[in-house]
């Protein structure tokens, strides 16, 4: 006989609790439709910018260093990129042997809005090709995203302009 003075307890807090706490059924209301973000294109956002990333690269077939330093199959590579308004790139990569960057490499670039892909053509050595194509996903000045002929992971940033005097 417990649960009657249960029963009777959960009648007195339910006609206890305020309104604002009870469900609502909207009462018809119309739910307010999402806002849309719009989508930047890559093209507009990259054009006239300098592009600074680091790829973590995974090779297909090991890469033989300086003599006497063996050969690799994961490395990275770095780059600082100057992508102009009229699709002619200016590209300075870091030499990890060295410990310097090397000479500036005029090139191109092309961009893919709907695939997200950005490609440099350029000497790329070390990757053993001279197109470098990365998908990548835009969010303020932080570039992130991922090889798309080469197997990397790619983080970066961007900067108006052409501030390293590519």
């Amino acid at each position: 006989m417990r649960i009657v003075p249960l029963a009777a307890l959960a009648l007195l807090l339910g006609a206890w609790i305020p309104v604002s706490f009870a469900a609502d059924d909207h009462g018809g209301h119309a739910a307010a439709p999402k806002e849309e973000k719009p989508v930047a294109k890559l093209s507009e956002s990259l054009s006239g910018k300098t592009f600074s990333f680091n790829a973590n690269v995974t090779f297909d077939e090991p890469v033989v260093l300086a003599k006497g330093r063996g050969s690799q199959s994961i490395g990275s590579q770095h780059a600082i990129v100057y992508l102009n308004a009229d699709h002619s790139a200016r590209v300075r990569r870091w030499n990890e042997v060295d410990g310097k960057y090397e000479a500036v490499d005029v090139g191109s670039w092309t961009i893919d809005d709907e695939q997200h892909t950005l490609c440099v053509v350029a000497p790329w050595p070390h990757l053993k090709r001279d197109r470098f194509c990365m998908q990548l996903r835009v969010s303020g000045p932080v570039v992130a995203g991922h090889g798309a002929n080469v197997r990397a992971l790619i983080v970066g940033d961007m900067r108006p302009g052409n501030p390293d005097s590519l």
